[in-house]
């Protein structure tokens, strides 16, 4: 990694893409985006958090591989970027309790709903 070109980008993340701007004066413009890919396009690799820089390895859905580094102010947004690309647990079922007798449950009462749509 430490014989590669770096180049310093700013990042965006929206609630469904990873937005990625070359760095330029004055602030990123729309054609200054260099990736604006969806979430699911990325696996997360590997994360490395060497001091100073935090490094997330992503691979992309076409085969690329890129490497974010974050700086010790941008901790946060490696964070989210962790998070959003980390797939959620799979919940298993349940799985029924043999032991106990198979009793049915008794239905719930209705809900009263007059405390919030007050009497009708």
């Amino acid at each position: 990694m430490l014989l590669l070109a770096r180049r310093q980008y700013v990042m965006a993340l929206t609630d469904r893409r990873v937005l990625v701007f070359a760095r330029r004066r004055g602030g990123p413009d729309a054609p200054d985006l260099v990736i604006g890919k969806r979430y699911e396009t990325f696996t997360l690799e590997r994360v490395k958090r060497r001091r100073p820089l935090v490094q997330v390895s992503l691979q992309a859905s076409s085969g690329n591989r890129l490497v974010f580094e974050f700086r010790r102010g941008e901790r946060e947004l490696a964070g989210e970027l962790i998070a959003r690309l980390t797939p959620p647990p799979r919940a298993t079922p349940a799985e029924p309790d043999s032991t106990q007798d198979s009793v049915p449950s008794p239905q719930e009462p209705e809900s009263d709903d007059s405390g919030f749509w007050g009497s009708q």
